[in-house]
């Protein structure tokens, strides 16, 4: 049995029988190499990233029919897949991983579907903005100019977006591509690795010897930015390292999430009585197979240094002024005049602060617009809608009468019960209805 998602999680007896990887490594690899690089998996067998993805999307197609099938709607023939923006770009990676990354993809939907298409995720975004949520700043019919902050479980997408006249990002010309793109390893994985290295060395006997630690530490950070390299020629107390570490980096996820959902006040002086926090069990001795533990409290306070002075002044910030700077050949003047924020990690909401703060001589006339809601499926609502505005009506209509999560209305006369029915549109003015006279 394959599982994905918070189901593998949950199975996985060692957390370093995951997968979890494998889409920087799809795009590593041209297809048509003999030979791919193959990966340790949880029964033992080695797999290319090219296997492991098309069992992942098998049983994700295998969950979606089912759905279909019991809504009693039509399988699609076209899929549309937002794809990252920069790691084509990137010197980790290589120049043309972006391309291998659509052809492994499309080999592997091609079965399923008749047309193949992606959308880069700053587009998806921006739509999701502009039509899913309404914001009143992007849902008008002019000129935009956004900054773009995706910041997710293990990137951090920087990138300038600008509109049509009529407020709309094209399928070509200027507007089909964005601006400025910048992409750095940096998401929850790597905000988890700065947690659980300060919790560490912060708890280690005085007695450790601190070198071998940060030597392990290399080890544990090559290994889990490259699954390529092979587990199980490490030595062993490194192979025990990586295990307490992957143990103490998941605790730090689900305590992250738990804080940052009882934090109602994101101002970067706010003062928190009592504050949130959570008991983590540190390893004080994590090179051993069978380590001592100290119970360590983790509050909003100690997340909130670690992201200032770690997350945003080391890493997101110096991205941020990188990408402003270059997109100004580019805008010849335009000023940027909104900033949106999508991906799992935009819920640390200091970041909308920060921006503000920190950057807000170098974006005059920008407003961050936060959300009430989740910023973890924005790129997944935004890149819905956008298959909308593709295919509703086969193409025929101007999407004026698409609302993206609809409000529906079911009603019955006379006390019979309630049997909701599917309409079609037929013209501007027109809906019919497909159920019997009868309903």
């Amino acid at each position: 049995k394959i599982s994905i998602g918070y189901e593998a999680i949950e199975r996985a007896t060692d957390p370093t029988q995951l997968s979890d990887n494998f889409k920087l490594e799809l795009g590593k690899v041209r297809p048509g190499r003999l030979e791919p690089p193959r990966f340790d998996t949880a029964d033992g067998v080695q797999r290319s990233a090219n296997e492991i993805t098309k069992s992942f999307f098998e049983n994700i197609l295998r969950y979606i029919d089912t759905w279909i099938g019991t809504k009693g709607l039509k399988k699609a023939s076209r899929v549309l897949i937002a794809e990252p923006l920069a790691l084509d770009k990137s010197d980790q990676v290589g120049q043309d991983w972006l391309s291998n990354y659509r052809q492994r993809l499309k080999a592997i939907l091609s079965t399923h579907f008749e047309e193949i298409d992606f959308l880069p995720e700053p587009f998806a975004v921006f739509q999701y903005y502009r039509y899913g949520l309404k914001h009143p700043l992007v849902a008008t019919a002019t000129k935009h100019v956004a900054l773009v902050l995706d910041f997710g479980g293990g990137t951090f997408d920087v990138c300038v977006v600008e509109t049509t006249a009529a407020g709309d990002v094209s399928a070509g010309g200027r507007n089909s591509k964005p601006l400025a793109a910048a992409s750095i390893p940096v998401g929850g994985k790597f905000i988890n690795d700065a947690i659980a290295k300060e919790l560490i060395f912060k708890n280690l006997p005085k007695n450790a010897d601190k070198a071998q630690i940060s030597k392990a530490w290399v080890a544990y950070d090559a290994h889990t930015s490259d699954i390529s390299r092979d587990f199980q020629m490490l030595r062993n107390d490194y192979k025990q390292f990586i295990r307490n570490i992957k143990k103490l980096t998941a605790e730090i996820e689900s305590s992250k999430i738990y804080i940052c959902n009882t934090i109602s006040d994101w101002s970067l002086e706010a003062e928190y009585q009592p504050s949130p926090a959570c008991q983590l069990l540190v390893p004080t001795d994590p090179l051993s197979s069978d380590p001592r533990h100290v119970s360590v409290r983790f509050d909003a306070y100690q997340l909130r240094d670690i992201f200032v002075n770690k997350i945003w002044k080391n890493e997101l910030k110096p991205t941020i002024i990188n990408a402003i700077s270059r997109s100004k050949e580019d805008l010849k003047g335009r000023p940027i005049t909104i900033v949106l924020l999508s991906g799992g990690s935009a819920n640390i909401r200091w970041l909308g602060n920060l921006i503000d703060l920190e950057l807000g001589a170098r974006l005059p006339q920008a407003q961050v617009l936060e959300l009430q809601e989740s910023f973890q499926e924005v790129v997944a609502k935004g890149l819905a809608i956008e298959c909308a505005r593709r295919t509703f009506n086969e193409g025929t209509s101007d999407f004026k009468s698409v609302t993206y999560n609809r409000l529906c209305l079911v009603l019955s006369a006379d006390g019979a019960h309630p049997r909701p029915s599917v309409y079609r549109q037929l013209g501007d003015d027109l809906l019919v209805s497909d159920a019997p006279e009868d309903e």
